[in-house]
């Protein structure tokens, strides 16, 4: 099991979610060599591990702050990784742990009994010692009685730290759902405004571009009664898979912005490289050779895009960037459909027409 978490569509699932969905859908052991992994499915290997790794590029650099040169340090040949397995799955998959190598770490390991019940054993045995002392001493009973006490607020407290972490757990879990387009998985017209005015705030200034892409399936009305909604939605979900593939910085932000428009957010992303990028996806579409036989445009389904670039100020606003964007793909749509304009404020708009280069 390695670091190739994607589905059929390009759609990056997280390790821990692809790692849970692998272990419930197969019955033969599964190996990996992240300490992330470890605890959630794999029975183990030789585990990298980030902490380990940092702390040994920490110490080189530490000598390197005393004043050792570099020449002077050894070269780290031995990778800091070592061997890990889950004991729960050792025994699941019948794995020989005699066969294990001798310096090999067992995760949840059943303790023997005394090491289980310790604290508990312990704590019996200070509770008989206290009640047979409360016969003689009534200090001691008191004592014992504010000791209870004390005891119970920290359990109260620990449990209520506990139900904390839980409802905080699952109020992200939400917040996530909240953000997400149900039906392609991108981003929504929520987290589209969020990003947008955070990245407008984080830019202002900075003498950075901020670009934006809004795009429209063109006649989508036609298509729609053409072949019906839910191909309508098929081809929706197609738009969406282009763009996400097209659009692969982390910091690049895909989302539908209603019906059958979509927007990228491009944080420092000049105004050539996102009517290239524009381009791109207009072409990845114009490839997917979807039949559109009521589209006056093409054979196939198109998209029309209208870019944007700004230097965010103090002053700027979100209206400041989606104007002039959707000017954009107005112009786009009035000069034939299935092409990029670019438009940036008090400059000329760029036109790219099917065929020429971006």
């Amino acid at each position: 099991m390695l670091t190739f978490n994607r589905d059929r569509n390009d759609n990056f699932i997280s390790y821990s979610e692809g790692i849970e969905m692998i272990s419930r859908s197969t019955s033969v052991p599964i190996y990996g060599s992240w300490d992330f992994y470890l605890g959630k499915g794999i029975i183990g290997g030789r585990i990298t591990s980030g902490y380990l790794q940092g702390r040994a590029a920490a110490e080189m650099a530490l000598k390197a702050l005393n004043g050792t040169r570099a020449g002077d340090m050894a070269v780290l040949r031995k990778s800091p990784a070592r061997y890990m397995f889950d004991y729960k799955y050792l025994e699941h998959n019948k794995v020989d742990m005699s066969a294990l190598p001798d310096d090999a770490v067992i995760i949840n390991r059943p303790q023997a009994l005394y090491e289980k019940y310790k604290d508990q054993l312990i704590s019996i045995t200070f509770l008989s010692l206290t009640i047979a002392l409360i016969l003689l001493w009534k200090y001691i009973r008191q004592k014992s009685i504010i000791r209870a006490k004390q005891a119970v607020a920290s359990e109260l407290e620990r449990s209520v730290r506990e139900r904390t972490k839980s409802l905080e757990i699952a109020n992200g879990k939400l917040e996530r759902l909240s953000n997400v387009d149900g039906l392609t998985q991108l981003f929504n017209r929520r987290y589209f405004d969020k990003v947008l005015n955070r990245e407008i705030k984080r830019l202002a200034g900075s003498s950075s571009y901020l670009s934006l892409i809004i795009c429209d399936i063109d006649q989508f009305k036609q298509y729609n009664d053409a072949y019906g909604h839910l191909a309508g939605d098929d081809c929706i979900r197609a738009i969406a898979s282009v763009m996400q593939q097209c659009s692969r910085r982390v910091s690049d932000i895909v989302a539908r912005y209603g019906g059958e428009e979509f927007c990228v957010i491009l944080p420092t992303t000049g105004p050539d490289a996102a009517l290239a990028l524009a381009e791109s996806i207009r072409q990845g579409v114009e490839s997917r050779a979807i039949p559109h036989c009521a589209s006056t445009v093409a054979d196939r389904v198109s998209i029309s895009l209208g870019v944007t670039s700004i230097m965010p100020n103090e002053d700027t606003t979100i209206a400041d960037i989606i104007m002039p964007a959707d000017k954009a793909l107005y112009e786009s749509k009035k000069a034939g459909r299935n092409r990029s304009t670019l438009k940036i404020a008090e400059c000329e708009s760029a036109t790219r027409t099917p065929g020429l280069p971006a």
